[in-house]
């Protein structure tokens, strides 16, 4: 549920299936995607999607990266609005995500400030979900970063360590 992702509470790493969170972030928006006419697009290519994680914390990072995305396509009215979400394998034992949306994108000289506190470019923004983001990617042993997609539009990537077979 939506109530548990935001409870404060310390980290326990387990063994979870990625590919199974992202999933289940997206049935949980599910409504709010329809009302807004957005499809999703899945190109779930990683073979292994297993890491050690905190299951609550990776899916609050997914629900704001969707909810970003979201949010990014609010204004668009001149093209169809569409989140694709993506994963692969690397030869260093890592499992990549992508979330690409077609909004209206970001000014490159700003895709190093996004992380920064407080920072938003949005009215009604915090600045503290990309902030907060970012943070427990690292905690994972990842780094989250943005980039501008062409014509339009904005991917968000990290890539974490794949669960060792020791579990």
């Amino acid at each position: 549920s939506i109530q548990s992702l935001t409870r404060k509470q310390d980290p326990t790493f387990t063994r979870i299936d990625l590919h199974f969170l992202i999933h289940h972030i997206i049935m949980l928006s599910r409504s709010e995607l329809e009302l807004r006419h957005i499809s999703v697009d899945y190109l779930l290519n990683a073979d292994d999607s297993f890491i050690i994680g905190d299951s609550v914390q990776i899916q609050q990072v997914l629900l704001n990266l969707v909810m970003n995305a979201m949010e990014a396509m609010a204004e668009v009215t001149d093209r169809p609005c569409s989140i694709t979400i993506a994963t692969a394998n690397c030869a260093e034992g890592k499992v990549i995500f992508e979330i690409a949306d077609t909004g209206s994108g970001i000014e490159p000289e700003l895709t190093e400030r996004i992380f920064d506190s407080f920072y938003s470019t949005k009215a009604q923004g915090m600045g503290m979900g990309l902030t907060i983001s970012a943070s427990i990617i690292e905690r994972h042993r990842g780094k989250l970063s943005a980039r501008r997609r062409e014509p339009y539009g904005t991917v968000f990537t990290f890539a974490l360590p794949l669960a060792g077979q020791e579990m």
